[in-house]
Parts: structure tokens; C-alpha cells; sequence
């Protein structure tokens, strides 16, 4: 990792200002300074300071969707996006659906949305 690297910042918005994009991307050198926030009791997280605005990073699957669904990633489960193109197959048994992908990380593919990974369904 060096300065150039970059990283998903969520904005905090102030108050009254609801100015610029609510995601964007941040090189670590475009960083003035870190401190820490409370967006919840008993619940910090580093807030990052730049020229663009004030940040935080994602913390949630809700904000996730907000930035990936628009670029064609999928919810299969209720807690679980994922990039469909990196799906190698999915296998469907009496005990549920399953998408595995390389490295063998696996996820859960609800019913109701199994039409979205049918095309990657393994016949055995």
C-alpha cells in the first residue's frame, strides 16, 4: 500500500449541508487528517477529512447496495450481495441453493431469487 492507494469513503453529512456525492473514491494522500466519530452510542469509527468533504468508510449492507446494486451486483439472500460474474456454478439440493465461487467461498441463494443464477445452475 502506498499514498496512491485508494479506498470507498461514505460522506458525514452536516447538518444543513447536503452538498457533493454521498460515495466516492479517495486516494490516502487526499487525507488532511483522522479522528474518530460516534454515528451510534458506544460506536466509533474513523472519520476521514480531505479537501472533498468528510468521510467515513462503508459500514453497511444497506450503503453497500446503494453502490454496487447500480452495477449489476445482486442480493440472492437477505444479507448477502454478490458479483453474479464470479459465480463459477451453483448447486441446488433438498436442503437449499448455493453459489460457490473461486477459493471456495460460498453463499446462499434464497428461492425466489434462484432465476436470477438458473443459467449456473450444475446439472449432476
Amino acid at each position: 500500500m502506498d499514498m496512491t492507494s485508494e479506498f470507498l469513503g461514505q460522506r458525514v453529512w452536516d447538518d444543513d449541508e447536503r452538498l457533493g456525492d454521498q460515495f466516492v473514491t479517495l486516494k490516502i494522500s487526499e487525507i488532511f487528517k483522522v479522528d474518530m466519530f460516534q454515528p451510534k452510542k458506544n460506536y466509533s469509527v474513523p472519520r476521514f477529512h480531505t479537501a472533498k468533504g468528510v468521510f467515513t468508510v462503508v459500514l453497511t449492507l444497506d450503503a453497500c447496495k446503494q453502490i454496487f446494486m447500480p452495477l449489476g451486483f445482486k442480493s440472492l439472500d437477505s444479507n448477502i450481495l454478490v458479483n453474479i460474474d464470479h459465480i463459477e456454478y451453483v448447486k441446488v439440493d433438498r436442503w437449499g441453493s448455493t453459489a460457490f465461487f473461486e477459493g471456495g467461498v460460498t453463499a446462499n441463494v434464497i428461492n425466489r431469487k434462484l432465476y436470477l443464477v438458473e443459467h449456473l445452475i450444475k446439472k449432476d
